[in-house]
Order: structure tokens, then C-alpha cells, then sequence
């Protein structure tokens, strides 16, 4: 990979790992999993549109949603409504730091479906090794949260956890389609239609299942709103920009997703009240991230 890439990858991994907080502190204020998650997303793709249009050009922006409008619908139900409609609530359940341990194991489960879906990126014993290590520390992690005895609570955090894991399926499902995908569109046009449209589901979902929003902390609400469209529209724009590049895998590229599990759970630990560090999630996130590290280790030197 490049140097420029290296730094874009970088750049999308940190903004992302400062979700989590802003999450957080948006719940704190009042509100539910997927009206907050609907209205950010909407509203980035509303800030990305003419952002889009300005840049790629009128001709080209209607010439994009007019083609691949199918496929930024598909998208954007997998990448947008149900990625982090389940991120959301699982987010919700258990601790910021907890939540950035778990997304820290989407390198993994990337690397082995694209190992498996033809043509494939093939995977050594050392990887595979290094996957099972990651699956160890997740169950590691799972059976550590016990909550100090409580047992409705230590239920209701292994259920955020399981949610989790079925928003890093779909980002996983996602992730490859777009690396995969010959589809020639604009990340800028992808970004803003499948935004637009998964947000909208999210939003419609909200209504009919948590009905009607009451935010307690309209300020502290706003600005962690303000934040979370930030990070998505420049986060998710690097991202499939990177994907959309010849030469970049999209399992190589995810392995950069390791620093969000320990620059999330700092954050989580040093920001967040009540978050502290326990033996079990020291020994979960670090098996994660030893077994990521040493995944990116095995591969071979490039020239």
C-alpha cells in the first residue's frame, strides 16, 4: 500500500475509533438507537450531496444515481440501516470501551470471507492462526462480563455483544462488495445515495418502533450529532475511495481497523463515566489485537 493510502486508512480508522464516545454521550442525552443513528446518517448524506455534485460535476453526479441507484440502495441497507441500526443498539447495551473491542475484530472476519469468496485473497497458516486467536479473545471477552455478579446485567451485555457481531457481518458483506464490485462509481456519489437511503429506513424503523424522539439534553445531543456526521461522511468516503483503488484488497485494507479497538476503549476508559478497564476486557482486547498484529506480521514483504 501506499504512503498516502496508509495515511487515509489511518485517518478513517482514528475518526472512526471516536464514535463510540460520541454514541455515548448522545444516548446520555436521550436518544434511541436508530433515530440517532438515522438522523446522522441522513444528514451526512445531505451535506455530501452537493458536495458530490460540485465535485464530480452534474452530468456525472445524475448520470451515477441514475445507473448504480440499485446498488447504493443495497448499500445502504447493508452498510447504513442494518450495520449500525444493530451497531446502535448493541452500542447501547454495553460499554463504550467494551463496543470498541469487538469492532476491533472486523480485520479478522473480513480477511477470512475474503479468503472464502472467489477470487479470494488467500490466507496462510499464520493468518488462520491469527483468526482463531481473534475469536478466542471475543470469547474471552463474552464470558468475562459477568458485571460483578449481576446477572441481568451481565445477560443484557452479552446480547449487545451477539448484535455487535451481526453488524460486523454486514459491514464484512458490505466492505467486499464495493472492493469487489466492478461498478464504476464516484465514493462521493456512493457515499451520499446510500447514506441518504439508509438513514432513511433507519428513520422510518425509528417511528415505527421507538415512536416518537425525546432528547432530555437537546445541547449535549447536538454536538455529539454534529461530531458523528463529521466522522461518517469523511470516514466512510476515505474508505470506499481506498476500496474503489486497483491494488488494495479489502482485507488488507480492514487489517488497519485494529487501531480502533485501542484508541476506542482509551477513549471510552478516560471519557466516559463508569468505564474502567477490567481483567477480562485487558485479556480480550488483548488477544484481539495481538492476533491482528500478527496477522499484518505474516504477510509477505511487497517490493
Amino acid at each position: 500500500m501506499k504512503r498516502r493510502d496508509a495515511l487515509l486508512a489511518l485517518l478513517a480508522c482514528l475518526l472512526w475509533s471516536t464514535a463510540f464516545v460520541g454514541i455515548k454521550a448522545g444516548f446520555a442525552a436521550g436518544a434511541r438507537p436508530f433515530f440517532f443513528a438515522g438522523v446522522r446518517f441522513f444528514v451526512s448524506g445531505l451535506l455530501l450531496v452537493p458536495v458530490a455534485f460540485f465535485v464530480e460535476g452534474s452530468d456525472k453526479f445524475i448520470t451515477g444515481i441514475k445507473k448504480h441507484w440499485g446498488f447504493m440502495a443495497a448499500i445502504g441497507f447493508l452498510q447504513t440501516a442494518l450495520l449500525y441500526g444493530a451497531f446502535y443498539t448493541g452500542v447501547g447495551m454495553i460499554p463504550a470501551s467494551i463496543a470498541a473491542i469487538i469492532i476491533g475484530a472486523q480485520p479478522l472476519l473480513t480477511s477470512a470471507v475474503s479468503h472464502l469468496v472467489p477470487p479470494g485473497e488467500r490466507l496462510n497458516q499464520r493468518q488462520w492462526f491469527s483468526l482463531i486467536l481473534g475469536i478466542l479473545g471475543l470469547v474471552i471477552l463474552s464470558l468475562s462480563r459477568n458485571t460483578a455478579g449481576n446477572a441481568s446485567s451481565a445477560k443484557t451485555e452479552i446480547t449487545g455483544i451477539v448484535i455487535l457481531l451481526l453488524a460486523l457481518s454486514s459491514g464484512t458483506i458490505s466492505t467486499i462488495w464495493v472492493s469487489r464490485s466492478s461498478r464504476v462509481v464516484s465514493p462521493l456519489v456512493l457515499s451520499s445515495g446510500q447514506f441518504l437511503f439508509g438513514g432513511g429506513l433507519l428513520l422510518v424503523a425509528s417511528f415505527l418502533v421507538e415512536g416518537k424522539p425525546s432528547i432530555t439534553d437537546s445541547t449535549t445531543f447536538y454536538l455529539a450529532l454534529v461530531w458523528l456526521v463529521l466522522v461518517s461522511s469523511t470516514a466512510v468516503t476515505i474508505w470506499f475511495q481506498l476500496l474503489q483503488k486497483s491494488g488494495v484488497g479489502a482485507g488488507a485494507l480492514s487489517v488497519w481497523k485494529f487501531i480502533i479497538p485501542i484508541t476506542g476503549a482509551l477513549l471510552g476508559w478516560l471519557l466516559m463515566p463508569g468505564d474502567s478497564p477490567d481483567t477480562g476486557s485487558v485479556a480480550g482486547m488483548s488477544l484481539i489485537a495481538v492476533s491482528v498484529l500478527f496477522f499484518f506480521r505474516s504477510e509477505k514483504p511487497r517490493s
